[in-house]
């Protein structure tokens, strides 16, 4: 059996990108194999990964099944017509599982991620393979173009699954059938680590995007703190209150050094004599790291649920809808918005937090509900593959 796994990266230097591919890739194929499909292929469809792609050796071995990496983009698609190779790249598939990198299928980064995301999915419909859009962020659609585009390549779709409450309302609002459920990096693997610090230590994910002031560098995010002053308030606090900070960049481009929370994360650490931070090469490994750890505040969205997921409170700093749609379908109340508040709330109330029993004791229970929902999730999956009419 051929499956597509379109816009999953399982190598992204932005390891949010690569938890989702790789704890999707992990959930469909256990479903195949609990149906006894043997003999599965499957390809990671969209950009070029900046990490190594041992991960995929590894993943492949693991899973006892092919996996291979394909590029996909538009310009490729252009040059594929223009010397007369054939664009029928789909057709092979059983299913396409789209997860749009997460949060990319929106108006909200522009036309030409827009046109990605929809030119895509209208791809797979030509071809007659079903299209399944995975666990995802959809919207917003604030232009008339995006509402026309994302609606139709929607209402084409053999199914769809959100991740999240707001965008299940965005497309009840629309008439879109959906299924809710939540982020599928809640089941990406980790090994627990001990916790052996003698002082409350806490990771600190410091968004490099944020801390440059979006991609306008002029506050892009429309926050009512100065994050990078934010951030440095923050860390002198909890320096204060005796608190050991242990930093955990999660999105690392080389080639957008605005965007990349290493080089904030090296210079935090220098000025304020901070443990150097790790440059990891996967989600696993950054889950399995911060599992040890007493909380973890992060500016990424997907380092909080890496964190949350391996049983460690956290307090996600958000500046976009998606941490709260996420967190809030799991009844977690802990997500501090820096569009509403300033930064001296903010600051109080992360101390107020950490000193408090409060979160700690709320992890468990909205693991459970995250664990049901992906669950359910991979029950509707089942369902939805039929073993006797797959393409061989």
């Amino acid at each position: 059996m051929n499956i597509g796994l379109l816009w999953h990266t399982p190598n992204s230097d932005n390891l949010g990108v690569s938890a989702l591919a790789i704890a999707n890739l992990i959930i469909i194929n256990e479903v195949l194999t609990e149906k006894n499909i043997t003999n599965i292929t499957y390809d990671f469809i969209g950009t070029s990964g900046q990490k190594s792609l041992s991960i995929v050796d590894e993943l492949s071995k693991d899973l006892n099944c092919n996996i291979n990496v394909v590029r996909y983009s538009l310009k490729d698609l252009l040059f594929r017509k223009l010397t007369l190779k054939s664009t029928d790249l789909f057709s092979k598939y059983s299913y396409v599982f789209d997860i749009g990198e997460g949060d990319s299928f929106t108006d909200l980064y522009g036309f030409k991620r827009l046109l990605n995301m929809t030119v895509s999915k209208m791809h797979v419909i030509n071809s007659k393979t079903r299209l399944i859009l995975s666990p995802q962020t959809i919207g917003p659609f604030d232009t008339k173009v995006g509402k026309l585009l994302s609606d139709f390549c929607m209402r084409k779709a053999y199914k769809i699954f959100v991740r999240d409450d707001l965008s299940s309302k965005y497309l009840q609002s629309r008439n879109i059938e959906h299924d809710l459920t939540t982020d599928v990096a809640f089941h990406l693997p980790f090994k627990k680590l001990d916790n052996k610090f003698e002082n409350v230590t806490v990771g600190l994910n410091v968004s490099g995007l944020l801390y440059s002031g979006g991609y306008n560098q002029n506050n892009q995010f429309g926050l009512k703190i100065n994050y990078k002053e934010f951030t440095e308030r923050l860390i002198e606090r909890l320096k204060f209150e005796g608190v050991n900070i242990k930093l955990i960049p999660h999105v690392t481009p080389n080639h957008l050094p605005l965007e990349n929370d290493f080089v904030i994360s090296n210079e935090l650490a220098n000025k304020y004599n901070l443990a150097k931070p790790i440059l990891y090469n996967t989600p696993i490994e950054a889950k399995t790291d911060m599992s040890q750890l007493d909380f973890v505040i992060a500016a990424r969205m997907h380092a909080a649920i890496g964190a949350f997921s391996s049983g460690v409170p956290v307090i996600p700093i958000s500046y976009s809808r998606k941490f709260k749609g996420v967190f809030g379908s799991l009844g977690y109340d802990f997500v501090q918005d820096p569009k509403i508040n300033n930064s001296d709330e903010i600051i109080e109330s992360i101390v107020n937090i950490i000193k408090n029993t409060n979160a700690r004791e709320m992890v468990p229970k909205s693991l459970k509900l995250a664990n049901v929902k992906i669950n359910d999730y991979r029950n509707t999956l089942s369902e939805l593959v039929n073993v006797n009419e797959y393409k061989k």
